[in-house]
């Protein structure tokens, strides 16, 4: 905490830090600061580019998927490291975002056993698709409730709420229904403060307690319920 305070700046800090900085003066006047830990940064880039990915057809997404199936790929330059799954899905999230319609019906090709990362960013990037038919995402929506073990119930939590109108459709109420009522949520009353809060309160807080003071909900249960949230918001007549 000397450290950082230190390294903002008195003129920087509110009088709560100020006084907090003047007691760790005190406290370590004798000592001095200590030297920044070196550390090597480096850019975990796709393992295939982007204007080479948005060539590919559907097979060789596939093809892809299957050749780059875990985070466990690298390789190594002198200013980067190409990456795996994860990496090559941010590109499938850009592709989906720009033609949503194409890649709402390629979720329903993608393997059962690919990494999960490929359905959570395509769905990420159809919500934020500004043009996008709503048989579309509700297409992509089914597709990604019927796969093993439910395990997208977050992302698809996310699409509806991105776009509640589709929620109109009964079929896919009863899927957004489904995973409030049944959506994994860590009940654990002692779970980790990082995944349950989410809104900082104060610098003050921070730097008096040394963490995030945040609230939210967690799991799918709870992102299912901020969805329904806009639903009825937006689409009222679904309250019947």
């Amino acid at each position: 905490v000397w450290s950082i305070l230190e390294s903002i700046g008195g003129t920087a800090l509110s009088a709560t830090s100020r006084v907090m900085l003047e007691e760790l003066r005190r406290k370590f006047g004798a000592e001095k600061l200590p030297e920044p830990h070196h550390a090597e940064a480096h850019w975990v880039q796709s393992p295939i580019k982007r204007e080479s990915a948005a060539r590919m057809t559907d097979e060789q997404w596939l093809s892809a998927i299957e050749k780059y199936n875990s985070d466990e790929h690298r390789r190594y330059g002198r200013t980067f490291v190409e990456g795996g799954a994860r990496q090559l899905a941010t590109e499938l999230q850009h592709l989906a975002k720009e033609q949503p319609s194409r890649f709402a019906a390629f979720s329903e090709h993608i393997p059962q056993d690919a990494p999960d990362a490929y359905l959570n960013h395509l769905l990420w990037g159809l919500a934020e698709a500004e043009q996008i038919a709503i048989e579309d995402v509700k297409r992509a929506i089914l597709a990604a409730h019927r796969r093993h073990e439910r395990a997208h119930g977050s992302d698809i939590a996310r699409l509806i709420e991105k776009k509640p109108d589709v929620a109109r459709d009964p079929e896919v109420f009863e899927v957004l229904a489904w995973y409030i009522e049944n959506g994994h949520a860590d009940e654990r009353e002692d779970v980790d403060h990082s995944n349950t809060e989410r809104e900082i309160t104060s610098v003050e807080d921070l730097v008096s307690q040394g963490r995030l003071h945040i609230r939210g909900v967690n799991g799918a249960r709870g992102a299912a319920a901020e969805a329904l949230g806009q639903v009825l918001w937006h689409v009222p007549e679904v309250i019947e």
